[in-house]
């Protein structure tokens, strides 16, 4: 059996079998015919075929390009809606070889919804099957099992474990005794979770998550350009929020914006919110026995230079975005050896 970590995030949906990954942007929208050179197969134009019927569909870069109705579901209760099944089929779809490929399906959610969702989400993906046709095929999709870990969990796993081995890849982190902290930024939500190291072993009361991600540093620009062009862009366009976060300009309104100096006060300001948030968790004598920061998820890279002004080890996961999604089948795989 394959074992799949899916990472069904408010922003984007990240997968891996471990010798395939699957990122699209987490959009739907509905599907129409369109008109393709040479009849080229259109990526993530998907038809799928349920108990509840049949949908063409949009998903992804090519939903947000065609679709007015294409947005990002911040629901706490996402995985509820008819497009987390749509999402959730697709992706499965793609990393299969062939029809009959039995799939274990390890994902996660934020320590905040996790004990009143963990069952809800668990039948929920247990439960979905369909027809889809993808890329020019036509699979018979269902998960084979199911299992629902804390988000953070998986990247605090993609950090610590070695891929081949699944052993720790660094053990001077579990040589002295102290905590190793990691923070998953993610597109509405930041979840921490805190593992001791002498004995190795997770500790749910230090671990939570905070209702603040990259969608905040959206808001935050949104209201930024409302006030220098008089009016904002719609959060549905995530590709101009991207560029001016990364470049400090934007052209927008029939005109170019330079706004290096706001912007950077807006990275400031949504990550020492993160920060602060995290370090009020921990309180002061478990701050100073931290050894070791892993930041990770969507908008993790850009909060090192913050946290390293507080932490002596500050270290951003490779790939920190596919980085639950990894963990995810790392930490199945990991405690099945076990």
């Amino acid at each position: 059996m394959t074992v799949v970590g899916l990472d069904l995030g408010y922003g984007y949906v990240k997968a891996t079998n471990g010798e395939q990954d699957i990122l699209f942007p987490a959009v739907v929208g509905d599907g129409f015919e369109r008109t393709t050179m040479l009849g080229d197969v259109v990526p993530y134009e998907v038809v799928l075929e349920t108990g509840q019927g049949r949908r063409h569909l949009f998903l992804g870069e090519l939903a947000e390009r065609e679709c007015l109705d294409a947005i990002v579901n911040l629901s706490s209760r996402k995985h509820e809606d008819e497009d987390t099944e749509a999402l959730v089929l697709t992706t499965l779809a793609l990393l299969m070889r062939d029809e009959g490929d039995a799939h274990r399906v390890v994902t996660g959610l934020p320590l905040a919804h996790y004990a009143l969702q963990k069952e809800s989400l668990q039948q929920r993906l247990a439960h979905m099957q369909g027809a889809v046709t993808v890329e020019g095929r036509k699979l018979k999709v269902s998960a084979a099992s199911v299992r629902v870990v804390p988000q953070a969990m998986g990247a605090m796993m993609a950090g610590l474990l070695d891929t081949r081995t699944l052993k720790p890849r660094d053990e001077a982190l579990l040589r002295h005794g102290g905590y190793l902290l990691l923070v998953d930024i993610g597109t509405r939500t930041t979840g921490f979770v805190v593992f001791e190291t002498r004995p190795f072993r997770y500790v749910e009361s230090l671990s939570g998550s905070v209702d603040v991600g990259g969608h905040t540093f959206m808001q935050e620009l949104s209201r930024l350009l409302g006030r220098v062009a008089g009016e904002s862009p719609s959060l549905s366009d995530r590709a101009l929020y991207q560029e001016l976060l990364e470049t400090g300009s934007v052209f927008f309104g029939g005109r170019m914006h330079t706004l290096t100096d706001e912007v950077d006060m807006v990275r400031q300001r949504v990550y020492t919110a993160v920060m602060r948030e995290v370090m009020a968790k921990l309180g002061a004598q478990t701050l100073g026995k931290v050894q070791a920061v892993f930041l990770a998820g969507g908008a993790g890279a850009g909060a090192a230079r913050y946290f390293q002004s507080h932490f002596a080890r500050v270290e951003v996961l490779p790939d920190a975005q596919m980085a639950n999604a990894r963990g995810f089948r790392l930490f199945d795989l990991a405690t099945e050896l076990s």
